[in-house]
């Protein structure tokens, strides 16, 4: 998704923190 654009593992979990999230 967008943070695709970070590099690491910060950006995998944050992924997976924005995919749980109901479309806002």
């Amino acid at each position: 998704g967008i943070w695709k654009q970070l590099s690491g593992p910060e950006a995998y979990y944050i992924e997976l923190f924005i995919k749980q999230i109901p479309c806002m």
